[in-house]
């Protein structure tokens, strides 16, 4: 049996090491608290400080007189730019590694367990799933080699609906996995404020 397991939620503490990040470059005001992620809707629980410069572009003028660049330059408009930083930039570009390689496990030596369990199961298939893209997928390799998996299959895809491409059993904590699932498979759900009125087959409340 093909059995795949959800990295995020399930063995990586995703929510928690963005909030941790996040906190590290982008420290909250003294009337602020840090961010705290309550489900995958990211875009609703992440934020960033607004942050504008002035700028303009100088055009190239082939008739330029040294003796007009004074009154030329105190003409000159400045004009505001939004250089806030993006979701998507801000885990996919600027702190991709921190965020997905540096993680900590959700729990005490949760892919630990997932050994055990690959060991004790050998007539079954075992496949870490996530959904990556970019510099994600490396960084996510670095997390299952310090934390020493010893999964032989992992799987990245684009879509979460793609995870029952592979698998005929899954264990994730991910609503869209959950709510995906075809009629012939299993549904293993690691429970989570955010799935707990979701229908599954079966829940847990960690790996072990």
């Amino acid at each position: 049996m093909d059995i795949g397991i959800s990295i995020n939620g399930v063995l990586r503490d995703f929510f928690g090491k963005i909030e941790d990040v996040h906190t590290k470059y982008f420290p909250p005001e003294e009337d602020e608290d840090p961010i705290k992620i309550i489900d995958y809707d990211l875009d609703k629980w992440v934020k960033f400080p607004k942050e504008e410069t002035k700028q303009n572009e100088l055009s190239f003028d082939p008739n330029f007189k040294e003796d007009e660049i004074v009154e030329e330059v105190e003409d000159i408009k400045l004009e505001k730019v939004d250089n806030t930083v993006t979701l998507e930039e801000f885990m996919y570009e600027r702190c991709t590694v921190e965020i997905f390689g540096y993680a900590e496990e959700t729990t005490y030596n949760s892919v630990s367990h997932l050994n055990n369990l690959i060991l004790e199961r050998g007539d079954d298939t075992f496949k870490i799933m996530s959904r990556e893209i970019g510099m994600s997928i490396p960084s996510t390799f670095f997390f299952l080699a310090k934390t020493k998996s010893q999964c032989q299959n992992v799987i990245f895809v684009k879509d979460n609906k793609e995870h029952w491409d592979h698998v005929k059993v899954m264990v994730t904590d991910h609503p869209d996995i959950i709510k995906s699932k075809p009629e012939d498979c299993v549904v293993i759900k690691l429970l989570k404020t955010f799935n707990v009125e979701l229908d599954s087959d079966f829940e847990i409340t960690k790996i072990s």
